[in-house]
């Protein structure tokens, strides 16, 4: 199943029906429209990775869509339309449109168009994250939403809260965003204790925040992580990584398994876990202590809804018990 969700907008139902049906064959996961309302509406509330724009649709037309749509994102779009003449091609161009196909479409050519956006949009990508109309800008230090653009200091962390169940509201991140996140934890429900002191605190208080002591500068964070990244990893480690990483990639029940970027994430995690215990080099069992942390939200299984959360980190444990542990060399 491919990672990428398309749009498709058309008033026409017949078109939207075939189209819909020709990329579900080519693996894409497919959301419909029939006016440029509902393709707003739509924005607001899923992620989507391209989008296939008819001209001419009641309520709002195709080419007002495109306006309203590049005042927040970058999308890649291709319009659709019996409208062929050069003037049409150029004003759809000109508002912001990446392509623009004249109907009937070839099947074939449209296909390799939309895998070559796809192709150059995951590229000029490659170091954004996208949740909705936000985007955080790794390489520039920046966060842009709503059209405003803010300055990140360096370092800066990136944490991002989801419900264990329902999800309205809130926007599933596809598998190519999760990938950038380091790790995914759980925290539960907290202990009577815990969740009498929240209640206290809440109400006798009427604050709804409590903001803790500063326990590190930023020098001192600037000297960790210089300390962390010299930690020693044997060639051994690196294998012992990559054997597991392997193993995703090829098991019953995995759909996709764990990308290169999530073997150098566990490497990361292994050698900020050293640190913390007071070593200079990695374990066979910092590997093992971080692993399911740092993979399972980094996989696909055949398992659907919250349980695939919990099915996925079974796969990753299941994996640890069965890829032999290295020997270290001494």
């Amino acid at each position: 199943m491919s990672q990428y969700n398309i749009l498709v907008v058309d008033d026409d139902r017949e078109i939207v029906r075939s189209l819909g049906k020709l990329l579900e064959l080519e693996g894409y996961r497919v959301k419909k429209a029939y006016n440029g309302m509902e393709a707003l509406d739509i924005l607001m509330t899923e992620q989507i990775h391209l989008i296939l724009l008819d001209v001419m649709m009641p309520k709002m037309n195709g080419l007002s869509a495109l306006m309203k749509i590049r005042e927040k994102n970058n999308i890649p779009i291709i319009m659709l339309s019996a409208k062929g003449e050069t003037f049409d091609k150029v004003l759809g161009l000109e508002l912001g449109a990446d392509d623009y196909m004249v109907k009937p479409v070839d099947d074939e050519e449209m296909l390799l168009r939309i895998s070559a956006l796809l192709r150059r949009s995951n590229i000029a990508n490659e170091h954004k994250l996208h949740a909705g109309g936000t985007v955080l800008d790794y390489d520039a230090l920046t966060v842009t939403s709503g059209g405003n653009t803010y300055e990140l200091p360096d370092p800066f962390v990136v944490i991002a809260t989801q419900n264990p169940i329902g999800s309205i509201g809130t926007q599933k991140l596809p598998e190519s965003q999760l990938d950038r996140f380091m790790i995914k934890l759980s925290m539960g429900y907290p202990q009577i204790e815990d969740e009498v002191a929240i209640m206290k605190s809440r109400l006798e208080n009427g604050k709804n925040t409590q903001f803790s002591a500063c326990v590190l500068e930023k020098g001192d964070i600037e000297g960790i992580r210089e300390e962390v990244a010299g930690i020693y990893v044997d060639d051994s480690i690196y294998e012992y990584v990559a054997k597991i990483a392997a193993k995703t990639r090829s098991r019953e029940n995995i759909i996709q398994g764990v990308s290169p970027r999530g073997s150098i994430a566990v490497i990361a995690m292994a050698k900020a876990e050293a640190f913390l215990r007071g070593n200079n080099y990695v374990l066979p069992s910092d590997i093992k202590n971080i692993a399911v942390e740092t993979f399972a939200h980094r996989i696909v299984t055949n398992v659907n809804g919250a349980a695939g959360t919990e099915a996925a980190r079974k796969e990753i444990t299941e994996i640890l018990r069965n890829v032999p542990v290295p020997e270290m060399n001494k």
